[in-house]
């Protein structure tokens, strides 16, 4: 175990990170870098550290818990392979943000579960979650991504999922907000987009989850070649 009091930061730099214990730090930053070069510099709020990876190489792997309450996680490498629990949830109106980036592939293993959702004793929105690939993505379908809203209240979160290539998304997504508040937003932004069948139809049980609003965005092509019904989820929905 690794735990840091309120609004701390640890890194964990190195050519291959393994972490199969528990990292905590509250309202924090936690970082897990891999690449030829990691710069450090002050943050201007003087909370911590920032860390920026270039020439991102070796690998991440998680098979155990990270958590950030209303702060920040961060896994960067050459390859991030996500298999335990990455949690960032909001605290009050504090969102948690959580950021997977990779210059080849991020791999959702059959147990890992991403959740910045919203805070579970008051009004709160749900966070972020950022998911990036400069080639591949994967997810299982027993994997797992949280961004409801409070359950007092408050909107669901936001999940960005880009990469060069971009199959059906397996995992369970929760982006439902309690009555009176939106659901929450999706957006894929690989470089060509196929919306077969096969696509279309793992994005079926998404919607009913409380998504709102969904953006499909590509750097080339988005080729639709099935025919695909959209219903809104108890309130007015939009397509992007």
């Amino acid at each position: 175990q690794i735990n840091i009091g309120n609004g701390g930061s640890a890194f964990l730099i190195a050519h291959n990170i393994e972490n199969h214990g528990t990292i905590s730090t509250p309202q924090g930053q936690i970082g897990l870098y891999a690449g030829k070069q990691v710069l450090l510099s002050d943050r201007p709020d003087g909370r911590g550290l920032s860390a920026t990876v270039t020439l991102p190489e070796g690998s991440v792997d998680n098979s155990g818990r990270l958590i950030a309450d209303a702060g920040t996680i961060a896994m960067h490498a050459q390859v991030v392979n996500q298999g335990g629990l990455v949690q960032a949830n909001s605290v009050r109106q504090v969102n948690g943000v959580i950021e997977l980036v990779a210059s080849d592939a991020v791999n959702l293993g059959a147990n890992s579960v991403l959740s910045a959702q919203g805070d579970r004793q008051g009004v709160s929105p749900g966070g972020t979650v950022t998911i990036k690939s400069g080639n591949t993505f994967s997810d299982q379908p027993t994997s797992a991504i949280n961004i409801s809203g409070g359950v007092q209240g408050g909107n669901g979160g936001q999940i960005e999922i880009s990469a060069a290539s971009l199959g059906p998304i397996q995992s369970t997504i929760n982006a439902r907000a309690a009555s009176g508040f939106l659901g929450g937003t999706l957006k894929f932004d690989p470089y060509d987009l196929l919306l077969d069948a096969a696509f279309v139809n793992s994005l079926a049980p998404i919607l009913n989850d409380g998504l709102y609003q969904i953006s499909l965005q590509a750097d080339d092509n988005i080729t639709l070649s099935t025919v695909w019904a959209l219903s809104d989820p108890g309130a007015a929905a939009l397509l992007t």
